[in-house]
């Protein structure tokens, strides 16, 4: 074609391959000194690819054991859950005293919702401040309110700058019926980060079990300002507006948590109580 380089667009295929086969070489190479802090250090894809490297270069089994938990939270990143396990199993085989991976193994089963295993391997590593904050919620998530409660207040102690850890505390002292503490933790998780979505909406519930239905609002609005697409949010927000008598705001509240979750059975039957259709 008129004034098209064809010589240099080879030349450029060229060289991209070289560069590829660079890539490929070096990862094939025996895992060299510092080879497992870069698997642990970059973004899921290449981790995976680096890990991988790693244990196929790595000789000593506690190595092994880091490379292994390094790629299986890799992989629980990519939302491969089996992969994960499988790698987080292997890290446990090689070193059952790498308690960093118990903890990460722990975490994967929560997100599986295998409570009891994930309570089970948080409590091989007591002195850490995330197995700790781990197990807290295992024990939330299991209705143990108060062992929850024990745990976070051990895992603040341990990691006092981590906002995930006063939120769960907090939604601990609101299971157990100490509401102000359970504000006091949720406004610091929001000081911590001010764009949780999620501790600004526990707070909105919290302000509404003692009657400041005003700050409630202003909490769910603003948890819906950071996350739109969570209907739970329109609907305790649309819940504060029947206590306020403002049953057009209530109503719009509750539609759009159907147009979200059509299927919110909770959402139809205030709309059917407020004589609305869906």
């Amino acid at each position: 074609m008129p004034g098209m380089d064809v010589h240099g667009v080879v030349k450029r295929r060229s060289l991209i391959g070289i560069a590829m086969m660079q890539v490929l070489l070096g990862l094939m190479q025996p895992a060299a000194a510092g080879s497992l802090e870069l698997c642990a250090d970059a973004d899921a894809e290449r981790q995976i690819l680096l890990c991988t490297a790693a244990i196929e270069g790595t000789v000593g089994e506690a190595q092994l054991s880091q490379a292994y938990d390094n790629r299986g939270i890799a992989y629980a990143r990519e939302g491969q859950a089996e992969r994960a396990l499988s790698d987080f199993n292997q890290a446990i085989r090689l070193s059952p005293s790498n308690a960093v991976a118990f903890t990460n193994r722990g975490k994967l089963f929560l997100d599986m919702g295998e409570i009891d295993r994930a309570i089970a391997d948080y409590a091989e590593e007591p002195t850490d401040g995330q197995a700790y904050g781990g197990r807290g919620v295992g024990y939330l998530r299991s209705g143990h309110f108060d062992l929850a409660l024990e745990d976070l207040n051990v895992a603040v102690r341990l990691r006092p700058n981590d906002f995930e850890v006063r939120n769960n505390r907090g939604t601990a002292h609101y299971k157990t019926g100490t509401t102000d503490l359970a504000i006091e933790d949720y406004t610091e998780a929001i000081r911590l980060n001010p764009r949780h979505a999620g501790a600004y909406y526990n707070r909105g519930n919290a302000l509404a079990r003692i009657g400041q239905l005003d700050r409630a609002l202003s909490n769910f609005t603003e948890a819906i300002r950071l996350n739109p697409g969570d209907p739970w949010a329109y609907y305790n927000r649309g819940a504060v507006y029947v206590l306020q008598h403002n049953r057009d705001a209530a109503i719009a509240d509750m539609r759009e948590v159907l147009r979200i979750s059509p299927t919110h059975e909770r959402a139809k039957y205030a709309l059917k109580q407020l004589g609305a259709d869906p």
